[in-house]
């Protein structure tokens, strides 16, 4: 494995820990969501997050430095944007967590690009 190879293996891996963490944790809140409008971000992102699971561990996809692990997590936001806004806006005491996940993944958005475009020097061509 080359220093490069190393590299990308550690930032995609910190992408898919990430979005498997946030993926259980909006598993275990389906059983507190009261209707099936509002258990369907909770049950839509962990199947992305799944599908992109399966990615990262075929073949060399996680030693390669690809767009996709940080297009993945635009689509989660995007996803959840869509879900607080039209599902569960109306519905305060639900639209509070999903707030809260917001500004996390926005906050992650901003680290993963910021590592994706600004590798080490090691690896800058």
């Amino acid at each position: 494995m080359t220093v490069e190879e190393a590299n990308n293996r550690g930032w995609n891996f910190a992408v898919a820990a990430f979005l498997g963490a946030l993926a259980i944790g909006m598993l275990t809140a389906i059983p507190s969501e009261d209707e099936f409008t509002h258990k369907l971000d909770e049950i839509v992102i962990p199947l992305v997050v799944v599908a992109f699971l399966v990615w990262y561990f075929m073949g060399r996809n996680k030693f390669t430095r690809s767009l996709i692990p940080l297009g993945v997590v635009v689509l989660v936001l995007v996803l959840k944007a869509i879900a607080l806004f039209v599902l569960e806006f109306s519905d305060v005491a639900d639209r509070g967590d999903d707030i809260g996940i917001a500004v996390v993944l926005i906050a992650f958005l901003v680290i993963a690009g910021w590592t994706y475009y600004r590798p080490p020097a090691a690896t800058r061509t």
